[in-house]
């Protein structure tokens, strides 16, 4: 038996041992065939079993489902495609190590049918980043929306900087789009047969004075190069004919109608 953490061998000599000569268990060691004296203190939220060892593209695969659903970055400390996030038919909707710097906090949706996934909300960690279709509801399945195409993605990294100007972002102000700042933090987007518009809700740091935001001076920033200064930035705001649209309720702003066009 082997244990694994966000795609990560987990060698930690502490670790739980399984007893199998007195049965598989799960959140308790047995001592004996009839008691147990170790307890899990944690929770566990799903418990998937295979009847043959798998290969390791069905590892990734299984490690993919887990990390969509429940928001889980997955290591990619080993290189080549360890933290790679892949369909069940196989197709690659995550490049761990083509999106190094943007390999944090990674969340997504999408619909897989082969595996019953039908994930239409989810965010980062601490919540200051949060990604769905339809109306944002209390729970994933209270979500009315749906996917239109079986085995679509949208997943998302961010480069872990700040949630708000810095003078590092002040040097990345695209000339064209009428700003004086932008957020520090910066996200790769990766969309794999996803038709449906999306949403973002993004939670301001303090350093941002969320109680000065403008509705009408906010603009979504789209670049394929990573940088904003280089002319190659389409700058995307209420009213531009694109169907983005902008609302905030301080501290987070709330952008939807983000169509494959856009993104």
């Amino acid at each position: 038996m082997t244990a694994f953490r966000n795609d990560l061998i987990y060698t930690n000599s502490s670790g739980s041992a399984a007893l199998m000569s007195n049965g598989l268990t799960f959140g308790a060691k047995r001592n004996t065939a009839t008691s147990f004296n170790e307890y899990f203190t944690g929770y566990l939220a799903e418990v998937i079993f295979f009847d043959e060892d798998l290969s390791t593209t069905d590892v990734t695969k299984v490690n993919s489902y887990i990390a969509i659903k429940y928001g889980v970055t997955l290591d990619n400390t080993g290189g080549g495609i360890q933290g790679d996030y892949l369909s069940t038919i196989g197709s690659t909707i995550w490049d761990a190590s083509a999106s190094t710097n943007y390999h944090n906090n990674v969340i997504g949706i999408g619909r897989d049918d082969n595996e019953g996934l039908i994930q239409k909300q989810s965010h980062s960690f601490d919540d200051s980043v949060r990604i769905y279709i339809s109306a944002l509801a209390g729970t994933n399945s209270a979500n009315g929306g749906s996917f239109s195409n079986n085995i679509s993605y949208v997943i998302m990294g961010d480069n872990q900087d700040h949630m708000c100007n810095t003078p590092a972002a002040s040097a990345e102000v695209p000339g064209t789009c009428s700003l004086n700042s932008r957020l520090e933090r910066e996200w790769k987007v990766t969309r794999s047969n996803m038709t449906d518009n999306i949403n973002l809700d993004l939670k301001l740091n303090a350093c941002g004075a969320p109680a000065s935001v403008n509705v009408t001076e906010l603009r979504l920033l789209v670049d394929d190069d990573g940088d904003f200064s280089n002319g190659g930035t389409t700058c995307y705001f209420n009213g531009d004919g694109s169907g983005v649209t902008f609302s905030y309720s301080n501290p987070v702003i709330t952008i939807t109608g983000i169509s494959s066009a856009v993104l």
